[in-house]
């Protein structure tokens, strides 16, 4: 899979949108190592999604605790895309940077609808 610039740019992007809606993703991150995870390009950068020569890299923040399940979610979303696209022989490695489990703890203890002060 060699790509042009122009080209991973297009396939980060895409992967980026539909990977940032997935179920049990909270968000993209750009990792928490030294050297920022992205796919750059001229006039600017897709964080969290590093398309390489034949290797798509995927750093996310998790919303639920099946960490596995949001693995294989976000490996079968990018592998599908990346089929679509014509790119075959593609290694996907999701990397799952953080837990982020606010948003479900406060939709479990939300009080059911019409109970409140009035």
């Amino acid at each position: 899979m060699n790509l042009s610039s122009q080209r991973r740019a297009e396939v980060a992007e895409l992967i980026a949108a539909s990977v940032s809606s997935a179920p049990g993703v909270a968000c993209l991150t750009p990792g928490a190592g030294a050297v920022e995870a992205a796919t750059y390009y001229p006039g600017g950068k897709t964080t969290g999604v590093v398309v390489g020569d034949g290797h798509i890299s995927v750093h996310v923040v998790a919303s639920r605790p099946s960490l596995l399940q949001v693995a294989e979610g976000v490996r079968q979303l990018v592998h599908d895309l990346c089929r679509s696209e014509g790119l075959t022989q593609v290694r996907v490695e999701v990397v799952i940077e953080d837990l982020d489990l606010v948003p479900a703890i406060l939709a479990e203890h939300q009080p059911p609808t019409g109970v409140g002060v009035q």
